[in-house]
């Protein structure tokens, strides 16, 4: 469990902080409806407050964890552990809604960012991992794949609304490689071989910003494959002249990012 999914007070114990609520009629434990502030376990004097259900000294069904630094759980616990469905609202703005297991993210789930990023999708220990789209706050665009460990790799998609084209392509470990292509909005296919040009200096721990990448060319392997004219409502002509134009936007993308 990494930090900023909250590092809670485990409060088993009955002495531990202050507790008004029910109890177990037999062992006296915390049992039912009640409210505890637990000092923050990291010794700096704070104190959290939890409110909620409560299970033979554990926390237990549905409640709510406020740390000492603004930070707060809503959600389901199973036998002292954030377990289930459960939204955390992060100290820095960030929110993730969504499903837990053993105190980590786990499942499905969307994280926002401060920043008006998103990632909607599958989660394993807390990182992205699995199928999932991560999309700009800034610019709208999209990647639409798979993760692993927090990174894409895998198939995916780079999708630019607005733009008269779109990427679909291999990644490992956070860049495209191998063969991909550029799809256009007219139906054309550019074949090629892409790298990015991002240098990728975020952290995969928890769910970092993803940094957006900018591809290029490694290979001028253009393959323009034009759609057939009935598919488009377009003449041979147009299609001719749309392609020369998405094989033109693509150099002009290579060159500008060399």
């Amino acid at each position: 469990m990494d930090w900023q999914d909250g590092n809670e007070s485990y409060d088993g114990t009955p002495d531990l902080g202050e507790y008004e609520g029910e109890r177990h009629p037999t062992t006296r434990a915390r049992h039912g409806k009640g409210r505890a502030t637990l000092p923050h376990n990291d010794g700096s004097g704070l104190f959290d407050v939890y409110e909620g259900e409560y299970y033979e000294g554990e926390r237990h069904g549905r409640g709510q964890y406020t740390y000492a630094n603004g930070a707060r759980y809503e959600g389901e616990y199973v036998k002292g552990r954030k377990h289930g469905e459960g939204t955390f609202f992060y100290p820095d703005g960030a929110v993730y809604v969504g499903e837990w297991e053993n105190d980590a993210r786990e499942g499905r789930g969307k994280y926002t960012y401060p920043n008006g990023d998103s990632y909607e999708g599958q989660w394993r220990q807390g990182l992205r991992w699995g199928a999932g789209v991560y999309t700009y706050g800034d610019s709208g665009s999209r990647y639409e794949g798979q993760w692993v460990r927090g990174a894409r790799d895998g198939a995916g998609q780079w999708i630019h609304p607005g733009a008269k084209y779109n990427y679909t392509g291999s990644w490992v470990a956070d860049k495209p490689t191998a063969v991909g292509k550029f799809t256009f909005d007219h139906g054309a296919v550019v074949h090629g071989r892409y790298t990015s040009v991002v240098a990728e200096t975020y952290s995969e721990e928890s769910a970092s910003v993803v940094p957006e990448p900018t591809l290029q060319w490694t290979a001028e392997t253009f393959d323009v494959v034009p759609p057939p004219a009935t598919a488009t409502g377009m003449t041979a002509e147009e299609i001719q002249a749309a392609n020369a134009e998405a094989e033109a936007a693509v150099r002009a993308e290579a060159l500008a990012a060399q």
